[in-house]
């Protein structure tokens, strides 16, 4: 029996020997097939990359080709040559090999072996797929840059009138001159730049496209300024605010804001209602102090400084305060950002106002902006036909803790001063008789986004 196993070609050893044999020649295949498909992958990343490098980093090219040209022009050979008219031109030939080759170059040495026949045609179809899943991801990216940049807005929404011609205009005096002229012809380039989706700035060139005019005083700089002039600007924003406090309740409120900002929630609400001040700022701040909103830490969002310092402030001398029911946005909406939305409703009640025969050049509409603890009043007046004139009345802050409570003696003066504005308003309108002049434009809707063809 172990003899019939030794025998030649048939016994134990040579079954054992073709076995290694077999796993031998399968470990080599399998280990040349692995070694393709890795340089295949390395070959074609290295074809992604420089395909991304041509197309997306152009300026970069060109930038390195001066850079690349300006090195050491001595060592570069130049050739003399001669046009059709005789005229000699000396060219220099560039003698600096790019740097991607070399790299590529010494990969592709140091990969060289037995196998790298059976790469290139098996792995020729690969490289060439590689490049044309490559080409189809960057022309897509492409693509999404080139609508990146075309990305515009469109002002020119809904039932909006882009007319500006003479037969519209009606005078609005200011320093004995008629500014109405200049208005309608700057906001006519305005409204040629909308049509051209061209870029608006500001808020103020916004604006203007629904007839809106935004007058800030330490606004020098917008081109609004530049059409009106400085001496003009001057007046149309001049604006005072009255004491309305008289002395010893100014003095008696500083008192006892230093007081209660040293002093716990309860035992502030306490000194609030043994002091003896005037009702109305009395009421003002048994509103603030209605819970411990201004003794917790902040920080705390917007719409908690609304409800719980903002409202109290205004109701105290404004009835019927009523929130936004609109859909909260960031400050820096591309859009339309808050003043802008603000602008329009102040123009839409001006507007509607007027639908109902009451003459909207005796009114006058307030607005308010909060921006953290910050609150900017905002006026508005339709001054001439197509005129909207928004001015910025005063800027108010509210308390952001207990010991805040300092800033409240001239926020309570600025909103005495609202509320005498607003009482003169309604006794205009209820003196008003007979037919109003329709002074009113439409405007525009809310813009959007568009992409520019």
């Amino acid at each position: 029996m172990l003899a019939r196993w030794k025998l030649r070609d048939r016994g134990l050893e040579a079954f054992w020997s073709g076995i290694e044999e077999a796993e031998s020649a399968s470990d080599v295949l399998k280990a040349s097939s692995e070694n393709i498909r890795k340089r295949s992958l390395r070959s074609a990343e290295r074809n992604i990359l420089s395909a991304i490098d041509d197309i997306d980093d152009t300026s970069g090219k060109e930038n390195e080709k001066t850079q690349t040209d300006s090195i050491d022009e001595s060592k570069a050979p130049r050739y003399e040559t001669q046009d059709a008219e005789g005229r000699h031109a000396s060219v220099q030939g560039v003698g600096l090999p790019n740097v991607q080759d070399d790299v590529r170059a010494q990969d592709e040495k140091g990969d060289t072996n037995e196998t790298d026949d059976v790469q290139r045609e098996g792995g020729g179809a690969s490289q060439e797929d590689a490049q044309a899943d490559c080409k189809e991801l960057l022309s897509q990216k492409t693509t999404e840059s080139e609508c990146e940049l075309s990305r515009s807005v469109f002002y020119l929404t809904g039932n909006g009138s882009v007319d500006c011609s003479e037969a519209l205009w009606t005078p609005w005096l200011v320093n004995q001159k008629d500014l109405a002229p200049k208005l309608w012809r700057y906001r006519e380039t305005i409204i040629a730049k909308a049509q051209r989706l061209e870029s608006l700035m500001g808020s103020m060139e916004k604006l203007v496209v629904s007839h809106i005019y935004l007058f800030e005083k330490n606004d020098s700089t917008s081109s609004l300024f530049t059409v009106v002039g400085a001496q003009d600007w001057a007046t149309i924003t001049a604006s005072t605010m009255e004491q309305l406090m008289d002395d010893s309740t100014l003095v008696g409120l500083q008192t006892l804001s230093i007081k209660i900002s040293h002093l716990s929630h309860p035992e502030a609400e306490e000194r609030i209602l043994d002091w003896t001040g005037p009702r109305d700022i009395k009421k003002t701040l048994a509103g603030l102090l209605a819970d411990d909103f201004l003794w917790s830490r902040p920080p705390f969002n917007e719409h908690e400084l609304l409800s719980h310092i903002f409202d109290p402030l205004i109701k105290s001398f404004i009835c019927n305060v009523d929130s936004s029911t609109g859909r909260w946005e960031r400050q820096g909406s591309a859009v339309q950002v808050d003043l802008e939305k603000l602008a329009m409703l102040m123009k839409d009640s001006l507007d509607d106002m007027h639908t109902q025969g009451v003459g909207a050049s005796k009114i006058e509409v307030i607005g308010l902006v909060v921006a953290g603890p910050e609150g900017r009043i905002y006026t508005m007046r339709l001054e001439a036909r197509g005129i909207y004139v928004m001015r910025l009345l005063s800027v108010v802050y509210a308390p952001r803790s207990q010991y805040d409570f300092s800033v409240l003696a001239s926020t309570i003066n600025t909103l005495m001063n609202v509320r005498a504005r607003l009482q003169r308003t309604i006794s205009d309108i209820t003196s008003s008789e007979g037919e109003a002049l329709d002074l009113t434009r439409p405007g525009f809707h809310t813009p959007t986004r568009v992409y520019k063809a």
